[in-house]
């Protein structure tokens, strides 16, 4: 499969989980961004960001679901924000938070692959979350685009799944209660997932397939390099960032490093 087809299932499969998501959090969400200076980012994420700065600063999230990090941003100091997703519901979430917020935030519906130069060399941030890169066939690419969007000088802040943690589950939805060793670290195949994307509540249900891609550690590294984003800081961590796939994990005494963040400059 090419990379428009890949993207044309994996949107279908993001639609019909986020029917399923909006009615978990979504009332949470829209009462808590009517109150001026909401924010939904904590812990690591917010302590880096705010270390780092955002008065002034234009910020793009790629792939940035509902929009509700991207919306907190906004809220904390953020200058322009601007977000885009591959799902047209999600954006019309996104949308419907920052018009109850009356928070002033670009979000739009449109594939990574295909976004254009229309916001090429406009951004100080490029702020990365969690299970963005499984979902992307081709990392160079991706990581090229997002170079692109930033100015020189620009920094990028990702925190993400460990990779190592796909040698045990491959599924979006699927809660790991032991650590069994399932899949290759080296493998190379993308994984087609059917039991569905809801990574809140691990809900089975009939639906479409998603195509999922391991990036080994230094497949992410390498494509950062090549795309003139020069790493600052890396750090492996035994926190928890799938949504709670891995809860049960981090309650054992030895455990594989959970996610990392890292942040880089544009050179």
């Amino acid at each position: 499969m090419n990379k428009d087809d890949i993207s044309q299932c994996n949107q279908e499969a993001w639609e019909e989980v986020s029917v399923i998501h909006k009615k978990y959090r979504f009332e949470r969400l829209l009462n808590g961004f009517k109150t001026p200076g909401f924010s939904c980012i904590t812990g690591i994420k917010q302590e880096a960001v705010l270390k780092h700065g955002l008065k002034n600063k234009a910020v793009v999230h790629p792939c940035c679901n509902n929009g509700r990090d991207l919306l907190s941003l906004k809220n904390m100091g953020a200058d322009r924000c601007f977000g885009f997703d591959l799902s047209h519901e999600f954006i019309k979430q996104g949308q419907e938070l920052a018009q109850t917020g009356n928070i002033d935030c670009e979000l739009i519906q449109a594939d990574v692959y295909k976004l254009g130069s229309n916001y090429e060399g406009q951004f100080d941030i490029a702020y990365i979350t969690a299970g963005t890169l499984t979902c992307l066939p081709d990392l160079n690419s991706f990581f090229s685009v997002i170079s692109k969007l930033l100015k020189p000088g620009a920094w990028l802040f990702m925190q993400e799944i460990h990779p190592i943690m796909d040698m045990f589950t491959m599924e979006p939805s699927e809660r790991i209660r032991w650590l069994r060793l399932k899949y290759p670290y080296f493998m190379k195949t993308p994984y087609l997932a059917k039991k569905g994307l809801d990574y809140y509540r691990s809900s089975v249900y009939k639906a479409k397939p998603f195509y999922r891609f391991h990036h080994k550690f230094s497949d992410i590294i390498q494509a950062l390099l090549d795309n003139d984003l020069e790493i600052e800081t890396i750090e492996e961590r035994d926190n928890d960032t799938s949504g709670g796939r891995f809860k049960r994990i981090k309650r054992k005494k030895n455990i594989p490093p959970l996610s990392y963040t890292l942040t880089a400059n544009r050179k």
